[in-house]
């Protein structure tokens, strides 16, 4: 008997993720959009998260869960892959939840676009305070964008960025792609970059269909020795790449670099000094109107040029203010 494969395959990890997850299983299930399936990869939560999705589970014969020992969120994304039987793959965060009407949007836009292999979206930023669209270049926009328009939207912070819950994986483009589970952040950027290098069609849209949920306790706010691993990741698409993505790469070490520093600069000094130490030993970008940065972006590395110590505090005020 042949398989019939859902439309959608929708890929989300969980991790003692009680508090969010029910508001992200919803804002599918309110879709009104039937063809899909929802699997879920418990990472060795140890607070109440299979027991919340449980309910879930036994109502509606397309959602699953597996489970696995606590290997992280690569490992879990490699487990849902492995299971997964749509047509095209989307990826969710346990905290994130859809906008309205998102499945419906998508689905019609890929069924014009037989084609397209991976499709880029907007998202909102969501905090306390506000709903934020996320800036996107139009340079980065279009029903068909090269692969390295592409590569360079991934990379650029106007751009799609490295995330994968933002873009709709057709089944050929993962293939048997993985996520590098010894990669403990930015693992994603690597699988985008991965993906659109064995593709030929991509689109990119403007609209907001995700909510991500800046959370004051999430990795990404906050500096631990397993973001390191960003600059391991940068090494390794610089390696899949032509010259031409260089200086792009380049930017984003140094902008991190400073970025990491301003979160230490008053806590850990022998550390903050290191970043100090990397940035002057890597090539100065003097051209950064040549790239599509973002505003804290570009003045941030504006003012390294100039002054690393002053560089990290301007941008350590900037994100404190945007909090």
């Amino acid at each position: 008997m042949e398989l019939v494969r859902p439309f959608f395959s929708i890929l989300i990890p969980m991790f003692n993720s009680s508090q969010y997850i029910e508001k992200c299983i919803d804002s599918i299930l309110i879709q009104k959009f039937s063809d899909f399936e929802i699997i879920l990869v418990d990472d060795g939560s140890t607070d109440d998260s299979v027991e919340v999705v449980s309910k879930y589970i036994k109502e509606y014969r397309f959602i699953k869960i597996l489970r696995q020992t606590n290997k992280g969120v690569s490992a879990a994304r490699n487990l849902g892959l492995d299971t997964v039987v749509g047509k095209y793959v989307m990826f969710m965060d346990s905290d994130d939840y859809w906008m309205n009407g998102t499945m419906i949007k998508l689905h019609e836009i890929l069924l014009k676009n037989k084609s397209v292999d991976i499709l880029f979206f907007n998202y909102l930023e969501s905090s306390k305070q506000s709903q934020t669209p996320h800036t996107v270049s139009s340079t980065f926009l279009g029903k068909r964008i090269s692969r390295n328009k592409a590569i360079e939207s991934v990379l650029s912070s106007t751009g799609g960025l490295g995330y994968c819950w933002n873009k709709v994986f057709s089944r050929y483009s993962i293939n048997n792609k993985r996520f590098d589970e010894n990669i403990n952040y930015s693992e994603d950027m690597l699988f985008n970059v991965d993906c659109i290098l064995g593709v030929k069609e991509i689109m990119s849209i403007d609209d907001c269909c995700y909510v991500y949920n800046l959370r004051a306790d999430s990795i990404v706010n906050t500096f631990m020795p397993t973001r390191l691993t960003f600059f391991e990741v940068l090494d390794r698409i610089g390696q899949l790449l032509p010259i031409d993505f260089n200086d792009l790469i380049v930017i984003k070490k140094q902008f991190a670099r400073i970025e990491f520093a301003s979160k230490l600069i008053f806590l850990e000094h022998k550390m903050y000094r290191i970043f100090k130490r990397e940035y002057r030993n890597e090539k100065v970008i003097t051209d950064l109107n040549k790239y599509c940065l973002g505003k804290t972006e570009f003045i941030t590395l504006l003012l390294a040029n100039f002054s690393f110590t002053i560089s990290a505090l301007v941008l350590k005020i900037i994100k404190r203010v945007q909090k």
